[in-house]
């Protein structure tokens, strides 16, 4: 009987996982798609490989790389360099219209040598098992796992800010790699309010579609190193200074002219102890202060101008980019936070301002009542009139913040990226 067990167990063939790491080293690293595939990737190889599924990735470098790059310990590196094996696509290239060429020479022969049972991949655009367009070159087919973040663009239709005609190539791009998510056998995604868009702006079936919650880095909820501390804030010169701080990009849904009219208002009260510093972080600018600031894009440009035209200027701090380290340093000491943005699928700053019990005010749009859950102060910053009364009562009213500040903490705690990871893999593990 014994015997016999063991010749049943050894015809059982092992299951294979092959995962997708080429945004480690893409223009999404440092963006939402690079900070979830990071966290996410990191956690479930170890469950896969408790699981006994054999995990291999495809990607750009080598293994070693790519397994630093996820931010894993040099213990982790050394163990995982042994059980995970890699199918490299050589130097790192851009995410662009180029991907559909690459297809033949890069991730179909991975995965053709490899014939993973499941394919996961944290972004689309690099092309799915399961886009039309790429499929019909396979003479393998995987299931195929997707992350999709949200549908904004095709909502929008928005894919491009370069011109009208970048527009229309870069859409017609968008949507046929899109493809790939509407014929995925399993789409995850980040919040309801993403799942509903994707049923109705990306037709993508609503019963393949499983919401998952994002985490909040650990650091938002610590002490701040007292050196790193004076570090950062020497760094922005933002010494003993009370400052508001938004971190939400300048894309035209993001709000920020919203933000410039209710910060003027703002100013403009002299508020007792309230700030009249704000700090925009991001790559948009220069790092410098005031007149100093430079913009490096059309977008910030005309962010800059209308600085300039409502004279708030002197009043404005740019960081450039920022590490993540720093990012924490600068929301953690933060008066306020900020995000006013019109459309997102799921949004880290307002939970990170909330772990870290720094107020958060922001636009009651799209994801931000449901992620926020009644942690951050919601107004309707599109009525410059109405939002800047609230915004201003709301500051002058240090109970009520700190209802708010109790309530945000209190939320943000919900948000844990081994939640995340444990929820997504035991979704993928359904396929096996």
């Amino acid at each position: 009987m014994q015997d016999n067990a063991q010749t049943q167990s050894e015809q059982i063939e092992t299951k294979r996982l092959l995962i997708d790491t080429t945004f480690l080293f893409d223009q999404y690293s440092f963006r939402g798609i690079g900070k979830y595939g990071k966290e996410v990737i990191k956690r479930i190889i170890k469950l896969a490989l408790e699981d006994s599924i054999e995990v291999y990735f495809v990607g750009f470098y080598d293994l070693k790389k790519n397994l630093i790059a996820l931010g894993l310990s040099q213990f982790s590196v050394d163990q995982y360099i042994k059980t995970i094996g890699f199918y490299s696509l050589g130097e790192a290239v851009d995410s662009s219209v180029g991907n559909i060429k690459r297809w033949k020479l890069t991730f179909k022969p991975a995965i053709e040598e490899i014939k993973p049972d499941v394919y996961f991949s944290v972004n689309f655009e690099r092309g799915l098992p399961s886009t039309w367009i790429l499929k019909r070159e396979l003479s393998f087919v995987p299931k195929t796992v997707v992350m999709a973040h949200d549908a904004i663009p095709i909502a929008t239709n928005s894919y491009s800010s370069k011109s009208f005609i970048h527009n229309i190539l870069k859409g017609i791009f968008y949507r046929s790699m899109f493809n790939g998510i509407r014929h995925a056998d399993l789409v995850l995604t980040n919040s309801n309010f993403s799942k509903k868009d994707l049923v109705k702006h990306g037709r993508v079936k609503e019963e393949k579609i499983y919401p998952i919650y994002l985490g909040v880095d650990e650091k938002f909820f610590e002490d701040t190193d007292p050196k790193l501390l004076t570090h950062v804030m020497k760094a922005f010169s933002l010494e003993e200074k009370k400052y508001f701080i938004y971190d939400s990009g300048l894309e035209k849904n993001k709000g920020i002219f919203d933000l410039i009219k209710l910060f003027k208002v703002i100013t403009e009260s002299n508020i007792d102890n309230v700030p009249n510093k704000l700090v925009l972080v991001g790559k948009d600018f220069t790092k410098a202060t005031g007149s100093k600031i430079k913009p490096k894009n059309e977008r910030a440009d005309r962010v800059l101008k209308e600085l300039k035209r409502n004279g708030l200027l002197e009043n404005i701090t740019t960081t450039d980019r920022v590490s993540d380290e720093d990012l924490t340093v600068l929301i953690k000491e933060a008066y306020c936070y900020f995000n006013f943005s019109k459309y997102e699928g799921f949004s880290f700053g307002p939970l990170q301002a909330m772990a870290a019990q720094v107020p958060a005010v922001v636009g009651n749009y799209s994801c931000l009542p449901e992620v926020t859950d009644g942690g951050a102060y919601l107004v309707d910053s599109a009525n410059i009139e109405k939002a800047s009364k609230e915004i201003i009562e709301y500051l002058r009213d240090n109970n009520l913040q700190q209802e708010f500040i109790k309530k945000g903490r209190a939320v943000a705690e919900r948000y844990d990226w081994e939640k995340t990871a444990d929820k997504t893999w035991s979704q993928i593990r359904t396929l096996f």
